[in-house]
Parts: structure tokens; C-alpha cells; sequence
């Protein structure tokens, strides 16, 4: 007879269903690898209430019971690996970028600083001393020494050189608005050209290279201006030890002023070095390329800045 049939459980009424917060933190903890702590943070939310839900459902509590707890698990556990990896992969990601921002300050500006010691040492040829500033008759600095080198670095650079009023200061009403117009072989990477902004400079504190000229050479026929410069024989501590050009981020002078940098080389590698930067790229008085390490002794990058100083280069000077 249908009455003596047993009666069902209450709680089949409803039939168990898969709780929804289960399958979101499944969801998000899949989604954590791609999107990080924007999805593992709430998938793991997720997951903690869907397994209490869960539980409070299996033990009697209102409502159907709850299935998924395999799917919460799932989603807790790759929540959590995002979540505790975010960090190291953040580490990977920044550590990338300064391998990547320390090349390019030492690949550009190595291929760069050639163009420039060939130039410097194609003046030095013509005239027997380093190119220094460019002066008027009584010796006060009006131009760059970058803008004695235009000649040498192509034939767009020698036609910008002809613009210029050799006679004249670097910030005149006509010489001014050519300092937008620099040559990218002065420029910094990532800094554009056209704010005529550089970072390659020559030593001229004391004792340096530059700290002293040796002579001048006319520049047009009216003799109003010269080009003053360096013998290369009143070089005594050697060409090949001796910096004569360097790529230092961050000094950022107008590519046309005269004057360069007349601070302590070592002073500057210090805080270059603190910024990350592991290498300075330099130009030496032989004519190479080289990349001065900024961890340095300060006694060894003084000595290589030195013109005279007499000092004796330890090994690992490069």
C-alpha cells in the first residue's frame, strides 16, 4: 500500500548543490596567476567562507547541502602560491628592469662616447692638443668643446656646426636656439634630443684632464675666436690611464656651455652606484672606451680621473 511506504528524509527535499563561493575561488585562483593580488586575495576569501559554508551545510544547518569542497580547496591553494609568490615576482620584474636600465646606460653611451673620442682625437690630429672649450680673444669661454667636434661626427653635425656664431656665447639671441638641435650622440638614453640636455662631459676639477689648457688654436680669419685644448705629452700619468670624456647620468648641462664637470669623480660614483647604476662608461686619452666599475676604491677613481697625480692603477682598475 502507498501509507506504508517509508517517508523520506526532510533534508532530501532539496538536492545538494555546488556552493558558488567554491567555484569562485576556483575561478579566481586560476585567474590569480595572470591578475595576482587583484585575484588571489578574494579567492582566497572565497574559498575560506565556501568551506565553512560547506561544513555549516553537511552538519544540518538551514538551507541544502553544500557540495565543493575539492573546488575550494583547489582555489585556496592557488590563491595563496600568487599571493605568497607576488613578492618574488615583483623582485624578478624590478631586478629585470635595472639589468635592462644598466645596459643601456653602458651599450648606448659606450657606442656613443666612440663616435665622440674619434672625433676628439681627429681635432687632436689637425692640431695637436685636445679639443677644449671654444674661447674669444681674451680667453673667456663662449661654446662647448661638443660643439668643436660637430665637424667630425658627420656630415649633418658639420652642417649644424657652420650654423653656429663661433664668436659668440653659447646662450646668444642666435647660438640659443640651436641648443635644441643636439646631436643624439650626446643624448642620454631615454632623454630626448630636443632638449638639448647631455650627460657627456669632460673633467675639468683640479688635476683633471681639462683642469688646464695648454694653448689655442684660431678658429676663422678674423682670429675673434680659438679653440683652447690639451697636449697630449703634458699627460704624464699616460693616455691610456687617464680619463679624458665621460657618461655621468645625471648632470644633465646644456650640450653647448662651456664649462663641464668640475666636481670629485668619486663623490659622483658613489651616488651613481646608490642609484643602481653598477658601471660608468668613460673615454680615455689612448682613445678607448672603457667601463669603470662604481664600486671602486674612491683613492682608484680620483687616480684614473688624474692627469698627473703620479698614482700607481691597481689590476682591477677596469
Amino acid at each position: 500500500m502507498v501509507n506504508d511506504l517509508p517517508a523520506l528524509p526532510a533534508d532530501s527535499a532539496e538536492p545538494p548543490r555546488t556552493s558558488g563561493l567554491a567555484i569562485a575561488s576556483l575561478v579566481l585562483g586560476v585567474l590569480s596567476c595572470p591578475f595576482n593580488l587583484l585575484a588571489s586575495i578574494p579567492g582566497l576569501i572565497c574559498g575560506i567562507i565556501g568551506l565553512r559554508s560547506i561544513k555549516r551545510s553537511e552538519q544540518g544547518g538551514a538551507g541544502p547541502r553544500l557540495t565543493g569542497r575539492g573546488l575550494a580547496i583547489t582555489g585556496i591553494t592557488l590563491s595563496a602560491i600568487a599571493t605568497l609568490l607576488w613578492p618574488l615576482i615583483v623582485l624578478l620584474l624590478v631586478s629585470g628592469l635595472d639589468a635592462a636600465r644598466n645596459a643601456a646606460l653602458v651599450f648606448l653611451p659606450s657606442n656613443n662616447l666612440k663616435q665622440i673620442v674619434f672625433a676628439t682625437q681627429r681635432v687632436q690630429d689637425s692640431t695637436g692638443f685636445f679639443p677644449g672649450d671654444i674661447i674669444d680673444r681674451d680667453a673667456r669661454p663662449l661654446l662647448s668643446w661638443r660643439v668643436a667636434i660637430l665637424p667630425h661626427l658627420g656630415d649633418e653635425a658639420a652642417a649644424l656646426y657652420r650654423e653656429f656664431h663661433l664668436d659668440e656665447p653659447w646662450d646668444s639671441d642666435h647660438n640659443k636656439p640651436l641648443l635644441a638641435r643636439m646631436p643624439a650622440v650626446f643624448a642620454t638614453p631615454g632623454e630626448p634630443p630636443q632638449k638639448g640636455l647631455t650627460d657627456v662631459v669632460h673633467p675639468i676639477g683640479e688635476g683633471t684632464a681639462f683642469s688646464e689648457v695648454d694653448g689655442a688654436k684660431s678658429l676663422d680669419e678674423a682670429e675673434t675666436a680659438g679653440l683652447s685644448g690639451v697636449r697630449p705629452e703634458t699627460i704624464r700619468d699616460g693616455l691610456s690611464n687617464t680619463v679624458l670624456v665621460a657618461f655621468l647620468p645625471g648632470l644633465q648641462t646644456p650640450w653647448t656651455q662651456p664649462g663641464d664637470f668640475n666636481g670629485d669623480p668619486a663623490g659622483v660614483f658613489a651616488t651613481l652606484k646608490a642609484a643602481g647604476l653598477r658601471v660608468v662608461v668613460v673615454g680615455m686619452g689612448d682613445g678607448s672606451v672603457r667601463p669603470i666599475r662604481t664600486d671602486l676604491d674612491p683613492r682608484t677613481i680620483r687616480a684614473l680621473f688624474s692627469r698627473n697625480g703620479g698614482e700607481t692603477l691597481p689590476e682591477d682598475a677596469f
